[in-house]
């Protein structure tokens, strides 16, 4: 196994990552077309096999990562490894991701790696904060807010403002939510770990992840299997829309519209597969259907959610 970590410093030194705007050489290739954790055979790739670290296509690509095993059988057309025996698959992948995670990502190393490329982003940022002034004041002169419970609340626009409503809101009206949050972890893997009492036993509780987005996606960067619980601010997508996870399993999201028994509209993700739903909180309509939070410009009057 070998992992080369060449983050962002691979497109001053590869010419044939192609970059935006019109293709001038039909032969240069995407970054997601070429980098990522590579299966070999006789040492030659033959396919990528990216979610074997289920790290979503934004981190994935940062890797040029090979894994060669000589007992990999492949398909008719050598562009697989699908007659592997499943149970050798499952092993190679455990030990790959044990190796990935104890002795890459855990290692002082890569730790060194990330302060870097973050201190680096921190110089570029300063620059960018003199041009970003203006604009961002600009635009909070526009923000859409609403008022709860005499509090200021913030449409947001990034998935950080989305986290920050979602705790403003659990602080003022933690019963809101069908579960308590005891964990959260946005810099690798799920954004946050939740927990609820368990209706047969109300001394013990199931732990699920839950993750945040600001606008929910069709393509998600993590895999349905641990996860119970969505928080967007919106969605854009019909009842019937099939959602993939970082693994190709296309979940349908289910809309039941309000009624007056159950007073939200409720969002699902469902599988035929799986033994569990995921349930989407598009905070847009659950506020203002359950506190009667409603968002408009700053510079209007602003509206007053009746307390509660």
């Amino acid at each position: 196994m070998v992992f080369y970590i060449e983050g962002e410093a691979k497109r001053f030194y590869n010419p044939m990552i192609r970059t935006r705007g019109p293709i001038s050489d039909p032969e240069k290739y995407k970054v997601e077309e070429r980098y990522g954790l590579w299966v070999c055979k006789d040492y030659i790739p033959i396919k990528k096999y990216n979610d074997w670290l289920e790290l979503g296509k934004r981190l994935e690509t940062k890797f040029h990562a090979f894994v060669n095993c000589q007992e990999f059988r492949l398909t008719a057309n050598r562009g697989d490894i699908g007659n592997t025996s499943p149970d050798l698959l499952k092993a190679i992948q455990e030990t790959d991701r044990e190796i990935f995670y104890n002795e890459i990502i855990g290692s002082a190393d890569y730790a060194e790696y990330e302060e870097a490329a973050e201190l680096e982003g921190q110089y570029q940022t300063a620059e960018q904060e003199k041009k970003d002034f203006d604009r961002r004041r600009k635009r909070a002169k526009s923000k859409k807010v609403s008022v709860f419970n005499e509090i200021e609340l913030l449409e947001p626009s990034t998935e950080m403002g989305v986290v920050s409503l979602f705790n403003l809101v659990y602080a003022l009206k933690p019963g809101l939510f069908p579960f308590r949050i005891i964990d959260y972890d946005t810099k690798r893997g799920y954004d946050c770990l939740a927990a609820q009492n368990l209706p047969f036993d109300l001394t013990s509780e199931s732990m699920f992840f839950v993750e945040f987005k600001n606008i929910l996606p069709q393509e998600f960067n993590h895999s349905f299997e641990h996860l119970v619980a969505i928080i967007c601010w919106d969605c854009n997508f019909q009842d019937g829309t099939e959602v993939e996870d970082i693994r190709d399993q296309k979940w349908k999201l289910h809309i039941t519209p309000a009624t007056t028994e159950r007073g939200h509209t409720v969002f699902m993700l469902q599988s035929p597969i799986a033994t569990h739903s995921i349930q989407v909180f598009v905070l847009k309509y659950y506020l203002e259907e359950k506190l009667g939070v409603n968002f408009v410009p700053r510079a209007k009057k602003q509206p007053v959610a009746k307390k509660t």
